[in-house]
């Protein structure tokens, strides 16, 4: 088994409301730092509904 370094992302913020985060990742998770509840969205980018901080978790590919 390989065990990759974790993935290098970059967040930036589009217009106050839209997150998008690019790197070395291929599934994403974003959640709302406040509860650590995952706000559904597995993709690059996410439109926050209400007002918060959010992280996003990248996974990048892995050789088996």
């Amino acid at each position: 088994m390989i065990i990759n370094d974790a993935p290098v992302m970059t967040v930036v913020s589009v217009d106050g409301v839209t997150l998008d985060a690019s790197g070395t990742t291929v599934s994403y998770q974003w959640i709302n730092c406040a509860t650590f509840a995952s706000v559904g969205s597995a993709t690059a980018t996410y439109v926050a509904m209400t007002n918060g901080d959010y992280a996003v978790i990248g996974v990048s590919a892995m050789v088996v």
